[in-house]
């Protein structure tokens, strides 16, 4: 195990992580393959034995006569330069960051019949890679995409496009073809670095009303106002870029009782992929209030529809949405 303390978002504060490295020849390279200027910065690291994990077992159809036995088998540490098959001279040539160091499963060839099967004895982060000129089967339900690829040295270069699944304990993935990556690693429970993030802001200009609300200018901004206290809906389409769990936050002016409305996420074909209960609550004048809800799991890239819904908010100014 390697600990690193660094400097990370908080000015003056120690961060600590524990990464898991493989010594060769007696030798640890420590590399960030994907740092920016000024990322990566190490105050100190300390080294100690792994200690023992055990791994997700290696299953097989359980047919005594199956042919797929001994097709395939489960490896550990991937990395630059292992062997993609056990019976080819393909290998590796480039892997996301978050590969290093996985397990994953190695067939005999490209061209086997045999299926492999995965069964998660812990969570794990489930990682399957695919022919780029192809799409993921429907049945393959859940996978997120990573924009992100496993390229190998096959005909100078052919390209795996990555996706995630995290799998709980005991989940399982059946019917694995031999053309296909697969790798898994301890699920990730870090937080994301939500400040480092891009915010993208939708004005009143792409708000979308009903017959109960107008746009009106309100503290020197465009607002949108309901006009009633009768039901109203207003939406705003967005567009996310990619696959993450994503946060909302409201701005608006209101200087009475709390109220209470509900804040949507629509997909393109209207599934409700959040629905969450939002308070807007007095505003002193001249001021302004906001509240911020997150989906509760990722969503993938793709357009978008944030939608609230309220009553009794006659007069309540909204300024717009900022995603993150």
């Amino acid at each position: 195990m390697i600990w690193i303390f660094g400097k990370q978002l908080v000015p003056s504060a120690a961060y600590k992580k524990t990464v898991q490295a493989k010594a060769v020849n007696g030798k640890l390279i420590i590399s960030f393959p994907e740092s920016k200027a000024g990322q990566a910065l190490i105050a100190a690291f300390t080294i100690s034995k792994k200690a023992v994990r055990e791994m997700p077992q290696q299953r097989i159809p359980l047919q005594i006569a199956d042919p797929a036995q001994g097709e395939w088998s489960k490896q550990t540490w991937l990395d630059i330069g292992d062997q993609q098959f056990a019976q080819s001279g393909i290998a590796f040539h480039a892997l996301p960051s978050q590969l290093f160091g996985a397990d994953w499963i190695q067939f005999q060839s490209p061209n086997s019949s045999a299926t492999a099967f995965y069964d998660a004895i812990e969570d794990v982060d489930f990682f399957v890679g695919i022919d780029s000129t192809t799409s993921l089967p429907a049945d393959w339900k859940g996978f997120e995409d990573l924009h992100s690829f496993v390229v190998t040295d096959e005909q100078g270069g052919k390209y795996y496009k990555l996706y995630r699944k995290k799998l709980a304990a005991n989940e399982q993935v059946q019917n694995i073809p031999s053309h296909y990556f697969i790798a898994s690693q301890p699920a990730n429970k870090m937080q994301p670095a939500y400040d480092l993030k891009p915010v993208t802001q939708y004005k009143t200009n792409v708000a979308i009303t009903d017959a109960n609300s107008q746009k009106q200018m309100v503290n020197d901004r465009e607002c949108v106002v309901p006009s009633s206290d009768a039901p109203v809906s207003i939406a705003w389409p967005i567009q996310t870029g990619v696959g993450d769990r994503y946060s909302f936050t409201m701005k608006y002016f209101w200087d009475k009782a709390p109220v209470q409305g509900r804040l949507l996420l629509l997909d393109a074909g209207g599934n409700r992929m959040m629905d969450e209960p939002v308070s807007f609550t007095f505003t002193r004048t001249g001021k302004w209030n906001q509240f911020t809800v997150n989906t509760p799991s990722q969503i993938n890239a793709g357009n978008y529809k944030v939608v609230l819904y309220i009553e009794a908010a006659k007069g309540l100014a909204i300024s717009g949405i900022d995603v993150q």
